[in-house]
């Protein structure tokens, strides 16, 4: 008889993870991840895993888990992790952010590097690419930008799987209309079949990378904006303070650090000043020099929270 995917994993609207296998793998992304998963998370954790079950052919969820018990830490592992932290993301998420940094972030910073002409971003949860292919338009549209400018935008995921898909630039239909209008689409990509290919002189501005968020930080110093959005969400206290720590270090003095909706750096306790624009937070290092006329104005508080 050939077995279906529904076999694999239970078609019904409850969970058949049981709490000892949630229990192990809500350890295990946390440790490994930093990523905090709630108990009742199984049908979450089932649709994750499911393409991993049908693949390897196992008769089970549970079977997967108890390969995972059996074997030592490795890629196994691994894989498993990168699918549970895969996020939502589309072309310029959430509009408004964008339209900060189009407006107001960039055009600064440009006039600050004026002598450098060299600025680095770095996209902290790049998913599959999208948030930095569409900073990189946003690079490329500045208006009278003499040449030569040195843009570098370094890309990151957890996942191996979601760096070379980034790293690729293909995007399927439904993955380009999801905040990509006609001009953009038409300027920055070409059709490949049923898929659209982002054009050359758009990829050389973006390099991606596996990056572990919770694990070592290698030397990222002296950027100039980083975007870590919608991912310190997922992590718990500790991991947020480390995190934000690090990202710190990372930004130079008059960096900027950008959030997603709804997320904080609280946690940084003094290591950063708030700022509001139309609504969007954005941070900067606390005793960073004067920036943005825009962002100064509507200063909301000194004390790093909401």
């Amino acid at each position: 008889m050939t077995r279906s995917r529904e076999s694999a994993v239970s078609p019904g609207h409850g969970s058949t993870v049981s709490a000892a296998d949630m229990a192990y793998l809500a350890d295990l992304v946390r440790r490994e991840a930093g990523i905090m998963l709630a108990p009742d998370h199984g049908v979450f954790v089932e649709s994750r895993l499911a393409p991993l079950v049908w693949r390897d052919r196992l008769p089970s969820l549970a079977a997967l888990v108890a390969e995972l018990r059996a074997a030592a830490p490795g890629p196994r592992h691994r894989e498993v992790v990168a699918a549970l932290a895969i996020p939502e993301t589309n072309f310029f998420r959430d509009g408004l952010p964008f339209e900060l940094l189009r407006r107001v972030v960039l055009p600064w910073l440009m006039e600050q590097r004026a002598n450098e002409r060299r600025l680095s971003f770095w996209c902290a949860a790049a998913a599959t690419g999208q948030e930095a292919y569409s900073l990189a338009m946003l690079c490329r549209e500045q208006k009278g930008v003499p040449s030569p400018w040195v843009w570098e935008i370094l890309g990151t995921d957890l996942s191996e799987d979601n760096v070379r898909r980034a790293a690729a630039g293909i995007y399927s239909e439904s993955e380009v209309r999801r905040g990509l209008d006609p001009p953009h689409l038409s300027t920055y990509f070409e059709k490949q079949g049923k898929e659209w290919r982002v054009k050359e002189d758009l990829r050389v501005l973006v390099h991606f990378r596996p990056f572990n968020l919770v694990a070592p930080w290698p030397s990222l110093s002296s950027m100039d904006l980083i975007l870590l959005r919608n991912v310190t969400m997922y992590f718990d206290t500790a991991t947020r303070r480390t995190v934000f720590s690090k990202a710190h270090e990372a930004l130079r003095p008059d960096g900027f650090l950008l959030l997603g909706a709804g997320e904080t750096a609280q946690e940084a306790g003094d290591l950063f000043d708030l700022y509001q624009w139309n609504g969007v937070a954005l941070y900067r290092p606390r005793g960073a020099p004067s920036g943005p006329r825009e962002l100064a104005a509507e200063s909301v508080n000194r004390s790093g929270a909401l």
